[in-house]
């Protein structure tokens, strides 16, 4: 990915206009690309940017969420066994958010947190955005 290697295409106009309106794009590479990515990367505050160029807009700094399956689940603390019954749903969730980071936040406001997991669409492999707790 060094500049002007890479290149974003979207198949038609619509999924170009839902992209902006998204405010995110979602790309699925192998992980070697992803390690690629992130070394190039500015680091700040523990978060990924990239900057990217289009013919209108030069040099628009990015944030980059890598995001890999294994960000599906997290075990905050193994001692506990998982109970059907204290299993809640959570909806409205940021679409990049990782398991862990759901764990710690809702932790934070509802301790004995255990288990967080998220669904991941099977032909995606990317968050369904439908976490557990």
């Amino acid at each position: 990915y060094p500049k002007g290697a890479g290149r974003v295409a979207f198949s038609n106009h619509t999924s170009y206009i839902n992209a902006i309106n998204n405010r995110f794009i979602q790309l699925k590479i192998e992980e070697y690309s992803v390690q690629a990515l992130i070394s190039m990367c500015k680091q700040e505050g523990g978060k990924y940017y990239y900057f990217v160029s289009s013919p209108t807009l030069k040099d628009k700094q990015v944030q980059i969420r890598p995001w890999s399956l294994q960000d599906a689940d997290f075990v905050m603390d193994g001692s506990q066994p998982l109970d059907p019954r204290k299993t809640i749903f959570v909806g409205g969730v940021p679409r990049p958010l990782r398991s862990v980071e759901l764990a710690v936040i809702m932790n934070k406001y509802y301790s004995g947190v255990c288990y967080a997991g998220i669904d991941v669409d099977p032909e995606l492999k990317y968050s369904a955005l439908i976490p557990l707790l």
